[in-house]
């Protein structure tokens, strides 16, 4: 079966007559009654009966020919989107995120560059104050940051918070803690730490703890962090949106397990834009997508 079949089908019923569909269609009568001859042969089904009145559509033609044209329409939008992605206007999004959302927003850029490849996206990896400034800067569009990154720019700039995380302890698979369903602070505060040097996420960690932890290094990489995790050579403290789909997690080399019993923190996170900032139509794309990947 062709798509054309489907076409002549439902011309011919519309007019009446394969002489009027061929004349429409700009093709000779003999090529769309060979065409509706070999369908009907295809379908076991009689769609016509021909007449010196022209061809009368059966009971079951007008059925498939309604179906036909329903088959037609969807195919029709279909193209008409593909069209939309592949002369989609080409332009650009510039963003800034912190650390923590970072796996989100690739996780998105999978999704988004297949349907929108003229769309250009760069990302710009930063502290919380990083972000702020550039948006203040107007060097980006939006900004994902923590919810406690906003404070101190009331009426300089919008939050939405899009997820909200826990606060999960990483260890080795090699460490005693690895069969552990929960830990609280009086269970790890002994430990050393391998931790992110971030100034919020320092704020928190002086927040979980009354005292100072010991600390085997403090470092803005956290791949570096999660290396030296994987290797039990210290533990650390994530987000477990963060960590969720982390490779050192899938192959089991560091454990994720959830910290109870500890002061309350915002961990709420989201997109941030400069008040006086009116989106793109690609930015605001873009951010669907974002907010999409951040529900799962």
């Amino acid at each position: 079966m062709y798509i054309e079949q489907l076409i002549y089908l439902v011309e011919v019923i519309k007019t009446k007559s394969i002489a009027a569909a061929s004349e429409n269609l700009h093709l000779t009568q003999p090529a769309i009654s060979q065409s509706i001859t070999s369908l009907e042969k295809e379908l076991g089904v009689k769609l016509f009966v021909r007449s010196r009145r022209g061809a009368i559509p059966t009971a079951e033609g007008k059925i498939l020919a309604h179906k036909a044209s329903e088959v037609l329409m969807k195919l029709e939008e279909f193209n008409q989107q593909a069209h939309a992605y592949n002369n989609y206007v080409q332009g650009s999004v510039t963003i800034s995120s912190v650390p923590v959302m970072m796996p989100i927003v690739l996780d998105s850029l999978s999704k988004f560059k297949p349907l929108y490849p003229n769309i250009h996206i760069e990302v710009i990896e930063k502290t919380g104050p990083e972000v702020m400034r550039s948006l203040q800067q107007r060097e980006v569009d939006f900004g994902l940051i923590g919810s406690r990154n906003i404070e101190g720019y009331d009426g300089q700039a919008t939050f939405e918070s899009i997820i909200d995380g826990k606060i999960q302890v990483i260890v080795s698979k090699k460490s005693l803690f690895s069969s552990f369903e929960t830990l609280s602070i009086v269970d790890i505060r002994e430990q050393l730490f391998a931790l992110y040097s971030g100034s919020l996420y320092k704020e928190s960690v002086d927040l979980l703890f009354p005292n100072p932890v010991k600390t085997l290094f403090l470092s803005n990489n956290f791949e570096i962090i999660k290396e030296a995790v994987a290797s039990d050579s210290a533990i650390g403290l994530v987000l477990d949106f963060y960590i969720n789909n982390d490779r050192h997690v899938s192959n089991g080399d560091i454990v994720p397990i959830d910290l109870i019993g500890h002061n309350e923190i915002s961990l709420k996170h989201g997109w941030t834009k400069s008040t006086n900032k009116q989106l793109s139509e690609h930015a605001l794309k873009f951010l669907q997508f974002i907010k999409s990947e951040a529900s799962y």
